[in-house]
This record gives structure tokens, sequence and C-alpha cells, in this order.
């Protein structure tokens, strides 16, 4: 039997039975669903098990036209070293969104895959400026086009995703200081009491973090 080359592969990180994203694949990829708990580790696991040339790593919620992974393929062959995905704004800094995120094999290998102690949050943010850093091309897929079917999010709920930014924003900001430079030390300056003790319990954290890798390696 003649072996067919798998050209596109799916990771998707879930625990859940359902999984929205499905329904816009089409037929004749490589998918490969990893239920690690742990976003970081469930993608790299699913890069290194896959086969095909281009990666694509998709949340289990969210739908897009079915045409749109041949689109971002074709991007990527004619821009071999380069990254695709969903671009956000933050103040004059911007970052990538691992909700839906493309890239050719041989990039992901050269960056390394995602840093596995950013478990759960700001994993896709640190890739994307490592992927700056690296002389890898961001290009934005148009947001729109990724309708994200996750639960709503409160006000209340999202204030406290963004206290809960400030543990781990620190080690992404050191670990890719070249970008930050000074910027780094604006947030130190708050008059809000506890944005500023989680600010300086995410620093330790992040020294401990850099430490601790620094030793194993």
């Amino acid at each position: 039997m003649e072996e067919v080359r798998i050209m596109i592969s799916v990771i998707i990180p879930s625990i859940k039975e359902k999984i929205v994203t499905m329904d816009s694949i089409p037929s004749g990829h490589e998918i490969i669903i990893e239920n690690i708990p742990n976003c970081s580790r469930a993608r790299n696991r699913g890069a290194y098990e896959s086969h095909g040339e281009y990666l694509f790593f998709l949340d289990d919620d969210i739908s897009f036209p079915s045409e749109l992974i041949e689109e971002v393929v074709e991007i990527l062959g004619k821009h071999p070293l380069s990254l695709c995905c969903i671009v956000e704004f933050d103040d004059d800094k911007f970052y990538c969104v691992s909700r839906f995120m493309a890239m050719r094999r041989k990039v992901f290998m050269a960056l390394g895959g995602f840093d596995e102690r950013l478990a759960f949050m700001g994993e896709d943010i640190d890739f994307g400026y490592r992927a700056i850093t690296s002389n890898i091309s961001i290009i934005p897929i148009q947001k729109e086009l990724i309708v994200h079917h996750g639960a709503k999010t409160s006000l209340s709920q999202h204030q406290i995703n963004l206290l809960k930014n400030q543990l781990h924003v620190p080690y992404i900001q050191l670990k890719n200081m070249c970008l930050f430079k000074l910027d780094i030390f604006k947030a130190y300056f708050t008059s809000n009491p506890i944005k500023l003790l989680l600010r300086i319990i995410g620093t330790f954290l992040a020294i401990w973090k850099l430490c601790e890798g620094r030793l194993l390696t």
C-alpha cells in the first residue's frame, strides 16, 4: 500500500467530550486530540506525535470557514518562516493568541515548542514573543473569521482574570526582556494594592522559574 504523505496536522488540547472545533475541520487532515491538563504540554505532545508539514493549534470551542485551513497553508507556503495567528493589542504592544495558530513544523521545532511552565495562561503570548525575537514573521489571521463558543465571562470574572495575569506576565516579560526593556517596571507603579501584590509575587515566581530552568539544563 502506498504511503500517503500527511501535509496538515491539527492539534487540539481538550478534556471535553464534545469538541465544537471538529465541525469546521475538513476531512483528510491528521487530527490529534490531547487530553493532558496542561495546554502547553498537550500542544507539544501533539506536535511531536504528528506527521504533518503544517501544524495547526486550535482551541476546542471555535468554528471557522472550512476553507481557512487551506488558505493559511497557502500563506505559509509563500512565507515559510512565519507564524499565522490571531493578534490582539494591548496599549502599544501586540500579542499572539493560540485560539487559531499555525506554522510549518520547522518553525515549531526551531522555537522549542510551548513553554510548559505556562500551563494554562500566557503560553501563546510567550510563544509569539519568542517568534519575534527569532526573526519569525507574525501574519495576523482575521479575528472575525474565528467564532469563539466558549462560556461568556462576566465582568467580575474578567477582572479576576486580569489580576491572575499579574502572576505570569513578569515571567514572560523577563524571558523576552529585549522586547520590553524598561516597560517591565511600569506595572509596579499602580494604585491597586492587590494588583501590585500579585505582580510582586509573580516576579518572585518568574525569577524562581528562570533559575530553575538554568539549573536543570
